[in-house]
């Protein structure tokens, strides 16, 4: 069988990480891959297997693959392709108009769609115009949680007879017990004295890392020994760091960037927490839980449905600073032990597991 996954770059991001994780597998398990990429600079690239044939489109926008991806499409006749970020879904859908129907296409969706400020409303009208195009041409959805469905079938963004599936992100690959043991040089990490909050992903302001930051203020009043290690790069790093410079917490927050594997990070943690507005899925919060810590979330989304509405974690409201840093004080006054439920429920989330659900969705279409 040949499979093929599109996706824009190789760049540093969840839904790259994700889709060089499922060529990847499918690969091991003797089908044909290839990996279609607008463009294949990126981080991710080294990760790829040799197995794997990356299909560069050479494009800077998504609107110049179009063509390119249709003639891929044409002359390759892979027997199922998925789309794994918004950009190429809407690339793949728009190609697949002018493809011969021997493919099976499959558009996943990883986040909702949050309206925009009116003023920009008509560039956002034209933007959901050309997304129903590219619904209309798939054979199939695939979205990362329930509330991700809501949130584009509020805006009647599925065609009704369009077959749909909710499942979860391929985030545990088969060597998540090796990445557990890796071993991190941090000095905090290293100090069983200090009671160290982690966190971790894009620096941006849906992560909202600004109400983590206040909270973690807070909670600095009562446990002096408490630090916050925030994981991740993005356009909000300047704003933080003046942000952490004007509560007086420079010697207490750490941002050192993004890391390959963030796993044996999360393990020598006291908690993680995830502080975003809206999250679609939330890969970290699934990465927090196999590490065996603590795990408070905003209730943003994804993150609820991983934690069964806080069977596996604390549920807070999002950008309320105060009910966050109460909850992290509760934890550190009173720590959990790490419970087999909550590993068990992330291995729900391995790329075998959901490798093979993106393949039995993929079957059962006609």
């Amino acid at each position: 069988m040949h499979l093929c996954v599109v996706c824009p770059t190789l760049a540093v991001g969840g839904s790259e990480r994700l889709s060089v994780n499922l060529v990847n597998f499918y690969v091991s398990q003797g089908f044909q891959v290839d990996i279609v990429v607008f463009n294949s600079n990126g981080i991710q690239a080294d990760a790829v297997s040799k197995q794997v044939r990356v299909v560069d489109l050479a494009s800077k926008r998504a609107r110049y693959a179009v063509l390119k991806l249709a003639k891929y499409l044409r002359s390759e006749k892979p027997e199922i392709v998925i789309s794994m970020l918004r950009e190429a879904s809407i690339a793949l859908g728009l190609a697949s108009f002018v493809k011969k129907r021997v493919t099976k296409v499959i558009i996943r969706e990883a986040a909702g769609i949050l309206l925009l400020d009116p003023k920009f409303s008509f560039f956002q009208s034209i933007k959901l115009t050309i997304m129903r195009l590219g619904f209309a041409a798939a054979d199939g959805l695939i979205v990362n949680s329930h509330d991700t469905l809501v949130s584009l079938t509020r805006i009647n963004l599925v065609p009704k007879e369009l077959p749909v599936s909710v499942i979860g992100n391929p985030v545990l690959t088969e060597n998540y017990p090796v990445e557990l043991q890796t071993k991190v040089t941090h000095k905090w990490l290293e100090n069983q004295s200090l009671k160290v909050i982690i966190s971790a992903g894009r620096l941006d302001p849906m992560k909202d890392f600004s109400t983590l930051i206040a909270a973690f203020a807070l909670v600095r009043q009562k446990y002096a020994h408490a630090k916050l290690l925030i994981l991740g790069e993005g356009q909000e790093r300047k704003r933080l760091e003046k942000m952490i410079e004007s509560e007086g917490l420079g010697d207490a927050v750490d941002m050192p960037g993004a890391v390959p594997n963030v796993l044996p990070y999360f393990k020598k943690s006291s908690i993680f927490v995830l502080s975003s507005i809206s999250e679609g899925f939330g890969n970290v919060v699934v990465e927090a839980l196999i590490s065996g810590i603590p795990v408070i979330a905003t209730r943003s989304g994804g993150p609820d449905e991983i934690l069964k509405n806080g069977k596996f974690g604390i549920l807070v409201d999002p950008r309320d600073p105060k009910q966050l840093a109460d909850n992290i004080c509760e934890v550190l006054q009173k720590p959990k032990k790490k419970t087999s439920g909550a590993m068990k429920r992330a291995t729900d989330f391995t790329v075998q597991k959901i490798a093979g659900e993106y393949l039995n969705f993929a079957k059962s279409l006609r």
